[in-house]
């Protein structure tokens, strides 16, 4: 995903409940604590930004000043990150965020994997377009490991009787797991070791249907912009029906993709 930009309001801070490995690239952490009251709902599948401690510090969160937020020093300022809520329990209070482990281990990926049952992370949000319309006929869904949280709100917050295909790109086959879907919804695995390799594709493979469609697209930029292209231009989709969000960028660091990504997104949110 891209670089967040900090927060404009103090962060909550919370705590590590429970931290498992769900796929052999995908670690799901439950967050919860005091702080955690108040946190809105519904936001299944909404944008957060989590604040990380630097490897081997304690976490030092940004504080409220007259001017805004005031930033601990660069050496113990926080790692932010944007991710997408998995699922919020208001009643038990728990955030349960999913996060991708990559082969070279970004900070995220690291805290993910050796986060211990106590650890303070700082959170932020939540925020975030609508991810589909629920006014179409037929229901697009594309996206990588990183897009599978937002892919899977989406799939449950689905109308019992949607009809439509999610093509989800996955590095192993190990990664695939069950998701609650509706019966008319088709899911298709595509294993790649290469990010973008078979999304792009798969998408223009598909028959295109003659009801209306409403299209979530979400992962690696290069993925994005093909598909979104594709929508936008050779299928004429109205950006009312389109959720086309890139959350990555293929040996990119997020600070490095920052401005970038803004400017997809800028662009990706312009209508025809």
């Amino acid at each position: 995903m891209s670089q967040a930009s900090p927060p404009k309001q103090a962060p909550r801070k919370l705590q590590v409940l429970q931290n498992v490995q769900l796929t052999p690239h995908l670690q799901r952490l439950t967050l919860g604590g005091p702080e955690l009251q108040g946190f809105p709902v519904p936001s299944n599948g909404a944008h957060i930004k989590l604040l990380l401690p630097q490897q081997g510090q304690a976490l030092t969160l940004p504080t409220v000043g007259p001017k805004g937020l005031i930033w601990p020093p660069a050496q113990d300022r926080p790692v932010v990150r944007t991710y997408t809520v998995r699922q919020f329990d208001a009643e038990q209070q728990k955030l349960i965020v999913d996060f991708v482990i990559h082969d070279e281990y970004g900070p995220a990926s690291y805290w993910a994997q050796h986060a211990q049952i106590g650890d303070d992370v700082g959170l932020a949000g939540p925020s975030g377009p609508a991810r589909f319309n629920p006014n179409a006929d037929y229901f697009l869904l594309a996206g990588d490991l990183s897009a599978l949280p937002a892919l899977s709100t989406v799939l449950e917050d689905l109308p019992e009787h949607a009809i439509g295909t999610a093509l989800i790109e996955i590095p192993s086959a190990a990664d695939q797991h069950n998701l609650q879907h509706p019966a008319g919804i088709n899911i298709v695995w595509l294993v790649s070791a290469t990010p973008s390799a078979l999304l792009p594709q798969a998408v223009l493979d598909l028959p295109w249907p003659e009801e209306s469609v409403s299209a979530t697209v979400a992962g690696e930029t290069e993925a994005v912009v093909q598909i979104r292209k594709y929508l936008r231009i050779n299928k004429k989709l109205n950006v009312s029906h389109c959720y086309i969000v890139p959350y990555w960028k293929y040996q990119h660091s997020e600070e490095a993709y920052h401005d970038e990504r803004h400017r997809i997104m800028d662009e990706v949110l312009t209508p025809t």
